[in-house]
């Protein structure tokens, strides 16, 4: 069995996954296990073929923003209005949902790959999301989400 430990959030944040380790993590639900599975196997089928020629070429093609939007790994955590996306249509991406993302991808190797696919967006559009009229979010985050 597993050890339990009570503590913050702080402590356990950037610690390994608890499916990783012996020790139970309090924050990582049943739903993070099934995200980190689930991205897993789209980066072993979709990204690591591909990772090093992208990284050579300094760009990666359009069309797996749309593949990763298809999935259902694109706009996790982003308003649904607004063309985000929920995992499994229920769970809203949280702390420990971008960690597992960011790694699971960073086992490409590839180092610009995660800052391409997820990270830029993460620059532009929350402050359109937080502070943007309803017209600055349709016409810019919604195409972009």
């Amino acid at each position: 069995m597993a050890a339990t430990t009570k503590s913050t959030d702080e402590e356990w944040l950037f610690k390994e996954p608890s499916y990783l380790t012996p020790y139970r993590n309090p924050n990582y639900k049943p739903w993070h296990l099934r995200l980190q599975k689930a991205m897993r196997q789209f980066v072993d089928e979709n990204l690591m073929p591909h990772a090093d020629k992208w990284e050579e070429q300094g760009k990666v093609p359009l069309s797996i923003y749309k593949l990763c939007y298809e999935k259902g790994f694109y706009s996790l955590g982003y308003p649904v209005k607004y063309g985000g996306q929920l995992f499994e249509g229920k769970y809203e991406m949280d702390k420990y949902a971008a960690i597992i993302r960011s790694y699971e991808t960073a086992r490409t190797g590839a180092s610009g790959l995660n800052t391409t696919i997820w990270g830029s967006m993460s620059i532009g559009v929350p402050p359109i999301i937080n502070h943007g009229s309803e017209y600055l979010k349709e016409k810019y985050a919604r195409p972009v989400l």
